[in-house]
């Protein structure tokens, strides 16, 4: 076990033994890819047992991190007493789990995005969740990366100038994987005024289509969101334009771009963007600060970066979306 500076260990277990659980990575791994491999390299947290539906796949997943699968969730949690609950299991089970989980009165519980694919069902949960003062999170990981708070703390102090547009290509889903656009967009510029529905893509579920659209936010800010097909290719990445430099965010937030804007050197009547300074973002470091977040929470009341309530608000979106684009 490892040893923290006061010597406490929060003993976190996941349900769902899938691919952001601890099937992308491995100890071996410099990038943190997944909260199994958060859980086990955090100062403060232990992995001390694991669930999934399949027995067997529990059995890998435990091997693989050194940790115990349990054949059951009420064998898993009279043993253990888990302090952090991680609910890794399919979106359509989460409102289900979650119940389950209330019972035995951890700390805190991490969901993976969304909340819920029924908002009203989430909306109850999150009821039950507050009256009994279990602290929720929802994993949108770009809310714990640094180089993401950074962007959007210059935004919010006017240091890129004034805005002019952003765009927006996303594939597999307005909920799936556009809810972490729409959540990302929402921390950046406020809530959702207005939007468009102006085609939509099957390239994922005919339940969650992929949408274009047009949103509109307050102080005049216009987004662009444009459905690729996963069907061809996945992307994910967002143009963002302002008086004074150029944002760009690809691979899914793995990098950004920065170009500044200057006088042509040709054409000196003419302003343009500068040569691109491509750098790498802090999202792999991003389940390590959500670890530090929800911890600084439970001890010292931290506010939550990306909490139920949050998440319900973007899921609603969501979902608003999808019924009109039917």
């Amino acid at each position: 076990m490892k040893v923290t500076e006061n010597n406490h260990k929060y003993k976190a277990v996941i349900i769902g033994c899938g691919n952001i659980a601890g099937g992308y990575d491995s100890l071996q791994d410099k990038n943190v890819l997944t909260h199994a491999h958060a859980i086990s390299i955090h100062k403060k947290t232990d992995l001390v047992g694991v669930y999934d539906l399949f027995y067997k796949k529990a059995v890998t997943f435990a091997r693989k991190w050194k940790t115990v699968p349990f054949i059951g969730l009420k064998e898993m949690f009279s043993q253990i007493k888990p302090d952090l609950v991680y609910i890794c299991t399919p979106t359509e089970t989460h409102v289900k789990v979650l119940k389950v989980v209330l019972d035995y009165k951890p700390k805190a519980v991490i969901c993976e995005k969304p909340l819920s694919n029924d908002s009203r069902l989430a909306k109850k949960v999150l009821m039950e969740y507050k009256k009994n003062k279990i602290s929720l999170t929802v994993n949108f990981n770009r809310r714990f990366d640094s180089t993401i708070q950074k962007i959007k703390y210059n935004i919010d102090n006017g240091r890129y100038g004034s805005f002019i547009n952003t765009s927006v290509i996303y594939t597999k889903g307005i909920l799936n994987n556009g809810s972490h656009v729409i959540d990302l967009l929402r921390y950046f510029f406020g809530e959702v005024i207005s939007y468009k529905i102006l085609a939509k893509t099957i390239d994922y579920k005919k339940t969650d289509p992929t949408l274009d659209i047009f949103l509109k936010f307050k102080n005049n800010i216009k987004v662009h969101l444009i459905a690729g097909n996963a069907k061809e290719y996945s992307i994910g990445e967002m143009d963002l334009l302002f008086s004074k430099i150029r944002i760009n965010i690809y691979q899914f937030g793995l990098q950004y771009s920065l170009q500044a804007v200057r006088q042509d050197p040709i054409f000196s009547d003419y302003k343009d963007l500068g040569e691109r300074v491509i750098k790498q973002t802090n999202i792999n470091e991003g389940l390590l600060k959500l670890i530090d977040n929800i911890i600084g929470h439970v001890e010292k009341k931290e506010k939550l970066l990306s909490c139920g309530e949050n998440a319900l608000k973007t899921q609603e979106i969501c979902m608003k979306l999808i019924k009109e684009a039917k």
